[in-house]
């Protein structure tokens, strides 16, 4: 008895898989390919020939503005920290004060100002002059776009 059912399970499940691989006609056709005639391949290598004259002229033209002074190429980047700027900006300004020792930056108040050719940075700060007199100043830091020391200025 225990056979019989065995093979009646054997042969549904014979039967689903012959019947799960016979393929259905209910699936669309593949769309048949669209030759491209002669004059439509003609015309699409005549456009990607234009588009590419077209970019060549582009680069040629921005070159020439560049080299006449027109338009300048993007400016190289800045290849060391901000942060560390600042600190050699500090310092310089604190070595040229009077009294060195009363330099006192006012930490909430600087800038980067971000030039073609070089960047500058500007801060306020407090010190005492020759009187002991405590007087507010500017500070102007100019470094090139690689970190090099250009100047510096006290107002």
């Amino acid at each position: 008895m225990k056979k019989k059912y065995i093979y009646i399970i054997v042969g549904v499940l014979a039967f689903l898989f012959i019947l799960g691989s016979i393929p259905d006609d209910s699936e669309p056709a593949e769309p048949a390919k669209v030759e491209k005639t002669a004059e439509q391949l003609k015309a699409e290598a005549e456009q990607k020939k234009a588009e590419e004259l077209k970019r060549k002229n582009e680069e040629i033209i921005k070159k020439a503005n560049i080299d006449l002074g027109y338009e300048k190429p993007p400016p190289p980047p800045i290849t060391i920290g901000k942060k560390d700027l600042l600190v050699s900006c500090q310092v310089e300004v604190q070595k040229n004060l009077k009294d060195p020792k009363s330099f006192d930056m006012d930490r909430s108040n600087y800038r980067y100002i971000e030039n073609y050719d070089d960047l500058r940075i500007t801060f306020d700060f407090s010190a005492k002059n020759s009187f002991n007199a405590n007087t507010n100043h500017n500070a102007l830091c100019v470094f090139s776009r690689d970190g090099k020391w250009l100047d510096f200025e006290i107002r």
